[in-house]
């Protein structure tokens, strides 16, 4: 439903339909005050007896002719009496009991036809927006003028503002929905079980009331029978004593006990009867006031209706009202805010002249003082730079002799350097060399018989070795060539070229490298970042290089270094 009447509204403003419909509006009943008396309370009924049948059982008249004692007598008139005032409060609760009316059903009345002006603000708007009209004419006129000239426009924002609250209202009924209908539901849910139990508590009164006579009944044809089997025999009254026959009755017997009981039966049927009429009275007179009821409802809808649309009506005569006063306060604040704003023009124009004047004095001045002062500053630095100058040839003089004498004491002990260097580096290589040949033969002889195996074994454990050197201390200052550094690749290297990450990565996760079986790349990779540390390796390996290649070296480490992270960042 919310969509159809969306798409009702889309085809009525794009102008391919028509207007909408009107929407009825719900006006739920207001409830009235004392209009749903409180339910009685309740309490148990004792047995009721009719008022209307005769007083046989406790007529002292009759005594004479009934063999029964005073006791039973008084224990009949009590029975009676009180019989006699609880069908009497009966009575007088069924006057005024509350019972239950199915409730009103809701007035459905045709929604209010408010003519829903246009909003001044747009209007004002868009006249302002418009080209001025005529010469001389202020802005109230120019408004006043487009108002007619957009009259046509009236009744299109009349409908739209209609199919805008035709939305809202199916929106709100839409979410309202499940709601009423679970109320209405519980109403009427609540109104049957009030039905169900007057109905059950009725019941209950009649069974106790033919209950009570049916005891009632048997008690006195008890009583009867009793009185007339015991005449032969047994002291009491309206009897004598015969020295042969015992106790014999003085009295005549009392009625057929089939008349007795036909005229107990003809006392019920009137009294049944009685109930029914008085049952269809209760029944007339809650129809007369559910009648009533419902007109008055009726007019206090159609009060509530007419002081709705008269209180809308002179919502919009206000809003008409407010919306013209509005407009004249604007226009008289725009022509008070134009003369403020031409005063303050005028006053702001005044007073940047002055500044300007002002300014140009100031300037004048500062100019002159800027002049004078960098004329002092000017012989000032003059002075300062020739002191400057004279205490800079004497301090360069000073530096170049201590320089002189600095660098011979540098070439003297660099020289004393490169040949200890020298000598150690020829010492060194002829070991080296002479290592090398045992070892090219060792490796000779291993390759012959392991092959490339015990080469990659030999070279792991060189990689090892040589760092326990170097990290032990046992190897002096400046005897370590590039070649001898420990680098991560298999076979010996001659230039920095030769340090790739292929190489690098045979070389740590070789299979068959000791101590690093079962660890994970990541693992091997932390303990090499470890060793190959620029602070680390600057520190202890650095040193022990000779000069002519620590650039080489540090270069390589550099590279390793590289490689290493590269790795541990793919790994």
């Amino acid at each position: 439903m919310f969509v159809t009447i969306s798409k009702k509204i889309a085809n009525f403003l794009n102008g391919t339909g028509p207007a909408p419909p009107i929407a009825k509006v719900y006006n739920p009943p207001i409830p009235q005050p004392g209009r749903f008396p409180a339910p009685p309370r309740k309490r148990h009924l004792p047995p009721v007896r009719d008022p209307t049948a005769p007083p046989v059982a406790f007529d002292p008249a009759l005594k004479e002719q009934r063999c029964v004692s005073r006791k039973t007598l008084r224990r009949e008139q009590r029975t009676f009496v009180v019989s006699q005032r609880i069908l009497e409060n009966i009575k007088r609760r069924r006057v005024n009991h509350w019972h239950p009316q199915p409730p009103p059903k809701p007035s459905v009345t045709d929604a209010p036809q408010l003519e829903v002006p246009v909003p001044f603000e747009v209007l004002h708007q868009q006249a302002l927006t418009l080209p001025q009209l005529g010469d001389g004419g202020d802005d109230l006129d120019i408004f006043l003028h487009q108002l007619q000239i957009l009259g046509n426009q009236r009744e299109m924002a009349k409908q739209l503002s209609r199919a805008r609250c035709e939305l809202n209202i199916v929106g709100r009924r839409v979410k309202e929905a499940a709601e009423v209908k679970a109320r209405k539901k519980a109403e009427m849910e609540q109104v049957e079980r009030n039905i169900q139990e007057m109905r059950r508590k009725r019941k209950l009164t009649e069974k106790k009331i033919q209950k009570h006579w049916d005891r009632y009944g048997r008690d006195k044809n008890f009583f009867k029978h009793e009185s007339i089997r015991f005449e032969g025999g047994g002291k009491g009254h309206g009897t004598r004593w015969d020295p042969i026959q015992g106790y014999i009755p003085t009295h005549p017997p009392m009625d057929d006990p089939a008349a007795k009981h036909a005229r107990w039966e003809e006392h019920r049927a009137a009294v049944q009867q009685n109930i029914e009429r008085q049952n269809a009275e209760w029944a007339a007179r809650d129809a007369a006031r559910a009648d009533a009821e419902a007109a008055h409802q009726r007019e206090l809808e159609v009060q509530r209706a007419q002081a709705e649309a008269q209180r809308r009506q002179a919502e919009y005569q206000r809003a008409l009202e407010t919306e013209r006063l509005r407009v004249q306060k604007a226009a008289a604040r725009r022509q008070a805010d134009e003369n403020r704003r031409a005063e303050e023009r005028r006053l702001a124009q005044e007073a940047v002249r002055r500044q300007a004047e002002a300014a140009r004095l100031e300037e004048e001045r500062r100019r002159a003082e800027a002049a004078h002062r960098e004329a002092e500053r000017i012989r000032a630095e003059a002075a300062r730079l020739e002191g400057e100058r004279i205490r800079a040839l004497e301090a360069a003089r000073q530096r170049s002799e201590q320089a002189r004498r600095e660098a011979e004491r540098q070439r003297a002990e660099q020289e004393q350097r490169q040949r200890a260097a020298e000598d150690a580096r020829r010492a060194y290589e002829r070991r080296q060399a002479e290592a090398a040949r045992a070892e090219a033969e060792r490796a000779r002889q291993a390759a012959e018989q392991s092959g490339q195996t015990a080469l990659e074994q030999r070279n792991f454990k060189e990689y090892g070795m040589k760092w326990d050197l170097l990290r032990g201390g046992r190897v002096n200052v400046g005897e370590v060539h590039f070649f001898q550094v420990p680098w991560p690749v298999v076979g010996a290297i001659n230039s920095v070229d030769q340090i790739t990450q292929p190489a690098m990565e045979m070389f740590i996760f070789h299979q068959d490298r000791d101590g690093y079986k079962g660890r994970s790349r990541k693992e091997i990779l932390k303990m090499e970042i470890l060793r190959w540390h620029p602070d680390k390796f600057n520190n202890t390996v650095i040193p022990k290089v000779i000069p002519a290649d620590v650039e080489a070296t540090t270069e390589g480490a550099d590279r390793v270094v590289k490689i290493l992270t590269a790795m541990m960042e793919t790994a």
